[in-house]
């Protein structure tokens, strides 16, 4: 047993407790049930007072009320309400009214819950006051709980005028509650447990029992005043261990105190609840508290009076919550045994006659007592270690070291190395067992109070010899394979190290060498040779132990060929497309390769070079779905299979069907169409969705006749249908207006109305439409009647003329007339000026052009060519053009997905793009078409990043004058052209390389500026540029004959000489006049 020294109090905590002040936050003092929830207000039309005086309405804690809540059905109809406190008095039997605050009604902001911050707050409240209120209604306000019997409402007055007193004892209590929840600041301490804390067997007023208890005379009342601190008391009468754990995180954990005194486990001992559930819910408790950053205070059960087994039991409870509370460095153990009890030869303890009642309740000065041992709990005077000794200061390693220590200190813990120490009570010393270590150690001794002071010595020593060897940890034998990496670490520890090496097959590749102790020592492994090798590390220490570890490596060639596909491994394509699969192989020892299609071997065996690439063609002939089996194998006899699958889908059929047109009422016409498909079948029409011609079988390219019904005036759509044998489908539609008679029309292409020409005569030509009947054309300029020549085709076509000019403006109309004396025309202004004398050049009006699905008119393309490159996800991919003549020399793009071989084409045009509207104002280096698989998968779905490198020839910059930094490519989309980001990357004698960053492809121009007036170089001429046309490297492209293009411009030079002579002529004239 522990010798203790009488009126001193048990204490555990690692550091010192200081007292602080509260925190700032409120915590509810009363009442112990919550604001009843009501639906029906049926409290009102009063003008009374009342006190809250039940027990379950008591106030616990002493301090200020700065705040209330409260629920409130109407307010419209409360004229007064005030929150009042009241206290028993010490000299008679009545309540005195200690505060009152003033009128609230004006702070009721709403019906319902409503918090209230007292404009003056209530001062100097102490536990076991009441609260009460006055209140004047015009009707029912308040919601009043009529079936809670554990509370008092009494009347104070029976109309609510003034009064400081209330004589209880002629008044009758109410049936109902409005309930009321006070709130003081966050309080300093908790007192939570039975009757020894709430100081009778219940919350009781004397409103209600003649046991009476007297609030100052409570323990924890007198803690208050003698450490000057706020509490809470939520000690209730009868109450177990664990009635008091489930009402913990209510009565303790949300009011946030700092600390929470935690008593009970009489009453479950009196009904002989299991010690190991009295256990469990202490425990509970404390590490609730230290979870939530709350001290817990432990008072260990006090005594009482009772049988010796009653009394064992007490004592083996309290010493089972002292080794609990060692788990918890931040309790604080409370043993006020020995302030009002006395200790029996059998380590039990009895309380005190003059300090109890009933020999189990204290009386008030024995809860004076209790508070004094709560006060002298806090202690911080640390113990003293008189002495530290060893039973043996030189072990061999492992042995068994008593430490023995002498400390001038009550009720200690001592530890060393972690492990507690045992009070030797006849030897008045704390004795323990240590394991010694290798090598020289400090022995640290610990020594902690109960009141959490702690003290360390560390001035005693041991040291054992060196006779362990190093420990060396290495991988063990390895398997590893040729042409992999590898390596071997191994780990020596010795706490005196000295040196080490390492051998391979009994030669040296690590040379002697210092260690560490903890040293990895790393060996790469040579794996391009096949053979077993015998890696072997020695190390020893500084007093001789020496050891040694071997490793046995096995080069082995185990790996199979890596089949590694460099495209999809599933890919659609279409019936006769050019296609390949791409795969790559990889072995340290590469022998043969051979592919099977379905079974079938397409490929003969092959050798193969290791990482090189291999292009397996697909046979795209025959639709359905193919299995392409790449078989490899090495020289040592492995072999792997990769599959890639190919599904081949037949083309669907092309219906070539004209466009839609207007027919007259009655005539005979025909819908003359061609369907061409490798495997013909039916073909069906519609008119209006409604079935026409039935299905019926066609030849691929014959030419059908789909008669078309014109007996109903009307618009309709004839939709074509037709499949193949493979159920590939197609269908087209176009719409036939039946009209009663067809209009004419007729429309000048060329010139342009507003052009201007210095020739005497222009060439006119232009579209026309006699809709069914043959027409008659005649062009009028100026009043001079032209016939021109007629190109026309089933009452369709054009014509063209030439005409002559006069100086100034020429009204130039188009006339049709059919044979029904239907007339159309059109009329445009094209203006003849004098040909200018010092004029080297002339110009012409922009070209209509359209652009649309039909493609670049191929008389304006001079060259194309067509690169094919795989397209994968997250790679990038590279397009290189090699013609002479094709300024573009790489396109390159990020793939977002696995295209397969996607086609890139380049069209190099004469003149602007024909599928463009407008043309570039600025000089035009070169104008093309750049399209990159189907129609709309160049998106931002399938690519990023793309951008165009291409060339401009320095003689074009040179002969136009054109300032390099102006250079720069366009593109054309949505109707007008956008200007790129376009950088110089490079340049040699002849050429400069730019880089162009695009959105997507379609048509293109480079341009360029002219330098401004007076650059050095403006003088230049420019020259003629001829382009020799190529033929296109791609099979499929129609080539054009070689076309010389010329361009002409005129000599600024005289012009700029014959303004500069007029202006030193003019101006010194008209300063002279002036």
């Amino acid at each position: 047993m522990h010798k203790k020294t009488p009126g001193f109090l048990v204490l555990l905590l690692l550091i010192s407790i200081c007292i602080v002040p509260s925190t700032s936050a409120f915590s509810k003092t009363a009442p112990y049930s919550d604001i009843p929830q009501s639906d029906t207000a049926n409290w009102g039309g009063l003008d009374r007072e009342f006190i809250q005086a039940g027990h379950n309405d008591r106030i616990r804690q002493t301090g200020t009320i700065y705040q209330i809540q409260f629920d409130v059905a109407d307010a419209s109809k409360l004229n007064e309400f005030y929150f009042t406190v009241w206290r028993e008095s010490e000299t008679e039997s009545k309540y005195e009214r200690i505060g009152i605050t003033e009128n609230l009604v004006t702070y009721i902001s709403s019906d319902g819950i409503n918090v209230i911050d007292l404009p003056i707050p209530i001062e100097e409240v102490h536990d076991g006051d009441f609260y009460g209120y006055r209140i004047n209604a015009t009707g029912d306000a308040l919601y009043v709980d009529r079936n809670n019997r554990d509370h008092r409402t009494y009347y104070v007055n029976g109309v609510a005028t003034p009064t400081n007193d209330f004589q209880w004892e002629d008044q009758n209590s109410v049936n109902g509650i409005f309930v009321i929840e006070p709130y003081m600041e966050n309080t300093y301490m908790v007192f939570i447990g039975d009757s020894i804390i709430s100081g009778s067997l219940g919350h009781r007023s004397f409103l209600e029992t003649e046991d009476i208890t007297n609030i100052p005379t409570t323990i924890e009342y007198h803690w208050s005043m003698k450490a000057g601190q706020t509490y809470q008391n939520m000690g209730i009468g009868s109450q177990k261990t664990s009635q008091i754990r489930d009402r913990f995180d209510s009565d303790v954990i949300e009011l946030s105190p700092k600390y929470a005194l935690i008593e009970g486990g009489i009453n479950d001992i009196n009904v002989g609840v299991n010690k190991g559930r009295i256990i469990n819910n202490w425990e509970s408790m404390i590490q609730e508290s230290h979870n939530n950053d709350i001290i817990p205070v432990i008072m260990l059960i006090l005594p009482t009076k009772g049988t010796e087994t009653r009394l064992n039991q007490i004592t083996e409870l309290n010493n089972e919550l002292i080794e609990i509370a060692w788990d918890y460095p931040s309790s604080i153990i409370v043993d006020a045994r020995d302030y009002v009890g006395h200790e029996t030869s059998s380590d039990c303890w009895v309380i005190d006659e003059s300090y109890t009642t009933d020999g189990l309740h204290f009386n008030s000065a024995g809860h004076e007592r209790i508070a004094q041992a709560i006060v002298d709990t806090f202690d911080t005077t640390p113990p003293m270690i008189d002495d530290v000794t060893l039973s043996n200061s030189t072990p061999c390693p492992g042995d068994d070291v008593q430490v023995i220590v002498k400390v001038d200190a009550d009720f200690i813990r001592v530890e060393s190395e972690g492990i507690k120490l045992d009070y030797i009570e006849e030897d008045d010393l704390w004795k323990g067992i240590i394991t010694s270590k290798e090598g020289t150690h400090t022995v640290h001794v610990l020594v902690r109070d109960l009141a959490g002071n702690i003290v360390w010595d560390n001035s005693t020593t041991y040291t054992t010899p060196d006779i362990t060897s190093p420990i060396i940890t290495g991988p063990g034998d390895q398997l590893i394979e040729q042409d992999s990496k590898g390596n071997i670490t191994w780990t020596i520890n010795e706490l005196n190290p000295n040196q080490c090496y390492v051998l391979m097959n009994n030669s040296e590749i690590i040379p002697l060498r210092l260690y560490d102790n903890g040293s990895k020592i790393k060996v790469d492994i040579d794996t391009a040779v096949q053979d077993i090798y015998n890696y072997t590390i020695y190390a020893d220490d500084e007093t001789g132990n020496n050891a040694f570890d071997s490793v046995e490596i096995t080069i082995q060639d185990t790996t199979s060929p890596i089949i590694n596909c460099l495209g999809p491994e599933e890919l659609t394509i279409k019936q006769d497309d050019i296609e390949e699969i791409l795969v790559s192989i990889t072995d340290a020892n590469p022998n043969q390769y051979w592919v099977k299609r379905n079974g079938i071997q397409v490929v003969h065996p092959s050798f193969y070079e290791s990482q090189s690439n291999i292009n397996i063609s697909i046979n795209s002939t025959t639709p359905g779905t193919w299995d392409y089996v790449i078989f490899a194998n090495d020289t040592l006899g492995h072999e792997e299979n990769y599959t890639v699958r190919i599904s081949v889908t037949d083309l669907p059929p092309v219906i070539n069907s004209p466009p839609d047109q207007s027919i007259e009422m009655d005539v005979v016409a025909n819908i003359i169409c061609f369907i061409t498909d490798k495997n013909p079948n039916k073909y069906l029409v519609s008119i209006n969705d409604n079935p026409y011609v039935p299905p019926t079988d066609y030849n691929s390219g014959e030419k059908l006749f789909i008669p078309i019904n014109t007996t109903t005036e009307g618009t309709f759509n004839y939709t074509i249908y037709a499949n193949d044998t493979s159920n590939e489908t197609s269908d087209d539609q176009l719409t036939i207006r039946i009209v009663d008679k067809l209009p004419v029309s007729i429309d000048i292409k060329s010139p342009s109305d507003g052009d201007t020409s210095t020739s005497e005569s222009i060439y006119v030509k232009g579209v026309v439409d006699g809709n069914g009947s043959e027409p008659n054309v005649t062009i009028t300029v100026n009043k001079h009647q032209y016939y021109p020549d007629l190109n026309i085709t089933d009452h369709s076509g054009t014509y063209s003329t030439n005409v002559s000019l006069s100086l100034g403006a020429n009204i130039i109309t188009a006339t049709i007339t059919d044979q029904h004396n239907q007339v159309t025309s059109e009329t445009i202004t094209v203006t003849r000026k004098e040909e200018s004398s010092n004029s080297g050049s002339s110009s012409s009006g922009g070209s209509r052009s359209g652009g649309g699905s039909a493609g670049e008119n191929y008389k304006n393309i001079l060259i194309t060519e067509t690169v094919r490159e795989y397209i994968n996800a997250e790679q990038k991919t590279c397009y290189q053009f090699n013609m002479e003549n094709n300024i573009v020399k790489y396109i390159n793009v990020t793939g977002l997905t696995n295209s397969g071989k996607i086609t890139t084409k380049i069209e190099i045009l004469k003149n602007t793009s024909s599928l463009v509207d407008n043309a570039l104002s600025d000089i035009a280096y070169m104008n093309l078409n750049i399209w990159m698989g189907n129609l709309g998968w160049a998106t931002s779905k399938n690519i990023a990043d793309a951008t165009i490198e291409f060339k401009v020839e320095k003689s074009w910059v040179t002969q136009n004058n054109i300032d390099e930094t102006s250079i720069q490519m366009n593109r054309y989309n949505n109707g007008s052209w956008d200007t790129l980001v376009t950088s110089l990357i490079d340049q040699d004698d002849n050429n400069l390389y730019f880089k162009s960053e695009t959105p997507g492809f379609s048509s293109f121009a480079v341009t360029g500026k002219p330098k401004p007036a007076g650059s050095a170089g403006e003088e230049g001429i420019v020259g003629d540029q001829t382009i020799v046309e190529e033929s296109s490297t791609d099979t499929d492209t129609s080539t054009t004959d070689n076309i010389s293009t010329e361009e002409k411009t005129g000599i600024p030079a005289p012009g700029l000489f014959i303004s500069l002579l007029i202006l030193l002529i003019v101006v010194p004239f008209i300063r002279k006049k002036q």
